[in-house]
C-alpha cells in the first residue's frame, strides 16, 4: 500500500486501518453513481501530500518533490505542487519559472513537466489568452510517452482497480492523519484518539482530499460530517437595523410576511447538495449569490458541454433541448432552483464553481436561466427592477466576483474553479469601469459572490473593491457566499454592519464542502 495507508496503521494501528477500508467498501460509489469516480481516476491528476511532495497518480508516488505548473484545458488555472515542497538532505530545488514551465532539481537530477492546452470552449467571456492550438498540440504528444507511463498503460483491468481502490485510501488516510478531529470517527468509525489533534500545518492536503471526494461523487463522509454537526431550519432576519440580529428557526415557526414587505429567501454556495434542502420557505424573491455546481471545471459535465455546443454548432435551442433532456449536475440544481417552493421572482449570480455558466458567456447564460424561470446577474449588466403583486418592487444587482486563491497552509493546491474571479493584483481597472454604470442609491439589494474585505468571512487582505463599491453605492441590502461556514459556527457571525449596510453570508456548506443548510429568510421592509 502507499505510504499514507501505512502512515495511518503505524500511528493508530491494523485494527482501525482495517475499519477504515471496511467503511470505504461501504462508501465506495456504484452503478452509475460511479461515473463520477471512474472520470476522477482517469485524470490522474497529481495530489499533495503529507510530506511536501507528490503523490503522482493513482496507486503510485515520487520520493522527489515535483512542481506541476500548467494552464489546464479548462479554465487557465495554475497547480502549483506542492506549497510547501520538502526535500531530502543534500537535495537542493530550483523553480524556474517561464510561461508556464516548472523545474524541480535535486540531487538525482532534473525534472521538467509543461503542460498546456487552449481552452475547450473559447467561450466570450473570457479574458484570458491561450497558446495555440499547433502549440499545444506538439505539447501534447511529446508528453504522451511520460503520461502513458505514469497512468500505467498495459495494465490488466484487475490492476488498475485494485491502484484505483489505493489512490482513494490514501486521499481517506490524508484526511484521517492531516485533520483527525474532523475526520477520525468519520472515515474509521472508531474512537477519537486523545492524542489525536489537526495538524494545521498541512491542513490544506485534509482540504484537498476531502474536495476530491465530493469531486469523485463519494458523498458518504460528506453526508455523515453534517449529521454529525447538524442544524435544521433557517436564518430569519426580521429588520434591517444595526446592530444585526439573526434567529434560528425551524421553518414552520416563520411569522407570515406582513404586507407590504417583500419576503426574500436567499442561499449560496450549495455545491450540488441542493436536494438536501427539501423545500425552501415560500416568498416573493429567491436569492442565489453563486456556485450552484461544485468543481465544475475539471467535471465530465463541462467537457459533455463543451461537445454539444460544438455539436449542435451555433444552434443554441438545440443545446437547451438537450440540456433541459441531460442528466448533468447543472441541469438539476437549475431545475431545483426554477420549481422550489413557490416565488414570483428568481435570481442567480455565478460563482467560481460556475464554469459552464461563465463559459456560455452572458447572453447564453441569460437565455439558459430564463429557461428555467431564473433571471441571471453579472457585473457589467444595470440594476434588474422586479415588480411583485404586492404593488412593491425592489433593484437588485449582482456580479459573480471572488478572486484567484494563493497558496498556505490551508491550501496545497491552486484552485482549478477560477469562473468569475479576478487578479486581485491588476483586475481593479477592471472592475471599476465593469461597476462604473451604477450610481449611488440606484440598488435595493446588492449581490457578489465574493464577501467583502474583512467581513463575513472576508479575507482581511484582500482587495477592497468590494467594501468601496458598497460604501459608494448604499444599497439597502448586501448579500454574498463564496467564503465557507466554519466548523465550530456561531450563525452571528453570518450578519454585519458593512460600510453601512445590513450584510448576511449565505453559504450553505463548510469549510469541508458538506452541506450546512440554513438558508436565510427576510422581510424586507419598503424602502423609501
Amino acid at each position: 500500500m502507499a505510504r499514507h495507508v501505512d502512515l495511518v496503521r503505524e500511528r493508530f494501528g491494523e485494527e482501525v486501518l482495517q475499519s477504515l477500508l471496511a467503511r470505504w467498501a461501504e462508501a465506495c460509489p456504484r452503478g452509475a453513481e460511479r461515473l463520477k469516480l471512474d472520470y476522477f481516476l482517469k485524470l490522474g491528476e497529481p495530489a499533495p501530500c503529507c510530506f511536501g511532495c507528490v503523490e503522482a497518480l493513482p496507486g503510485r508516488s515520487t520520493s522527489v518533490p515535483v512542481i506541476l505548473q500548467g494552464q489546464s484545458q479548462r479554465s487557465g488555472y495554475q497547480q502549483v505542487l506542492p506549497s510547501r515542497p520538502s526535500l531530502e538532505k543534500g537535495q537542493s530545488e530550483q523553480i524556474a519559472r517561464a510561461g508556464t514551465v516548472a523545474t524541480a532539481t535535486s540531487s538525482t537530477g532534473p525534472t521538467s513537466f509543461r503542460a498546456e492546452a487552449a481552452p475547450a470552449w473559447g467561450g466570450p467571456s473570457s479574458t484570458r489568452s491561450a497558446p495555440s492550438s499547433r502549440r499545444c498540440q506538439k505539447i501534447l504528444d511529446m508528453m504522451k510517452p511520460f503520461l502513458e507511463m505514469m497512468c500505467g498503460a498495459g495494465r490488466t483491468d484487475a490492476a488498475s482497480a485494485r491502484h484505483a481502490e489505493d489512490h482513494m485510501h490514501e486521499h481517506l488516510a490524508k484526511m484521517v492523519l492531516c485533520a483527525p478531529e474532523t475526520w477520525f470517527e468519520v472515515i474509521t468509525g472508531a474512537t477519537l484518539p486523545s492524542d489525536a489533534t489537526n495538524d494545521f500545518t498541512a491542513i490544506g492536503v485534509a482540504f484537498d482530499s476531502s474536495s476530491r471526494l465530493r469531486r469523485a461523487g463519494v458523498e458518504y463522509y460528506h453526508d455523515r460530517l453534517w449529521e454529525k454537526h447538524r442544524k435544521d431550519g433557517c436564518l430569519y432576519v426580521a429588520s434591517l437595523e444595526t446592530p444585526p440580529s439573526l434567529e434560528l428557526r425551524s421553518l414552520h415557526a416563520l411569522p407570515g410576511a406582513a404586507c407590504p414587505s417583500v419576503r426574500m429567501v436567499a442561499v449560496s454556495d450549495t455545491h450540488l447538495l441542493h436536494e438536501k434542502f427539501g423545500s425552501l420557505p415560500e416568498g416573493d424573491l429567491l436569492v442565489h449569490a453563486g456556485d450552484l455546481s461544485f468543481e465544475e471545471s475539471r467535471s465530465k459535465d463541462a467537457t459533455e458541454c463543451a461537445e454539444k455546443l460544438k455539436e449542435f454548432s451555433g444552434d443554441f435551442k438545440a443545446f437547451l433541448r438537450w440540456f433541459r433532456s441531460s442528466s448533468m449536475g447543472l441541469t438539476s440544481a437549475m431545475k431545483w432552483l426554477g420549481s422550489v417552493s413557490k416565488f414570483e421572482h428568481r435570481v442567480l449570480v455565478g460563482g467560481n464553481h460556475d464554469y459552464i455558466l461563465e463559459q456560455l458567456g452572458h447572453a447564453r447564460a441569460q437565455e439558459l436561466c430564463q429557461d428555467f424561470g431564473v433571471e441571471y446577474l453579472h457585473t457589467a449588466a444595470p440594476p434588474l427592477e422586479l415588480p411583485f403583486s404586492t404593488g412593491r418592487s425592489l433593484r437588485i444587482w449582482g456580479s459573480g466576483i471572488s478572486f484567484y486563491s494563493t497558496l498556505g497552509a490551508g491550501r496545497q493546491v491552486l484552485s482549478g474553479n477560477r469562473a468569475y474571479q479576478m487578479d486581485s493584483a491588476s483586475g481593479e481597472a477592471q472592475f471599476l469601469e465593469e461597476t462604473s454604470h451604477l450610481q449611488p442609491g440606484s440598488v435595493d439589494v446588492l449581490i457578489t459572490h465574493s464577501p467583502p474585505a474583512g467581513a463575513l468571512f472576508g479575507k482581511r487582505d484582500q482587495p477592497r473593491w468590494i467594501n468601496d463599491l458598497l460604501k459608494r453605492i448604499r444599497p439597502q441590502v448586501y448579500l454574498c457566499g463564496h467564503a465557507h461556514n466554519p466548523e465550530k459556527l456561531d450563525i452571528n457571525q453570518k450578519v454585519a454592519d458593512v460600510e453601512g449596510t445590513f450584510g448576511a453570508q449565505l453559504a450553505n456548506t463548510s469549510v469541508w464542502n458538506s452541506y450546512v443548510g440554513l438558508p436565510f429568510v427576510f422581510d424586507l421592509p419598503k424602502f423609501q
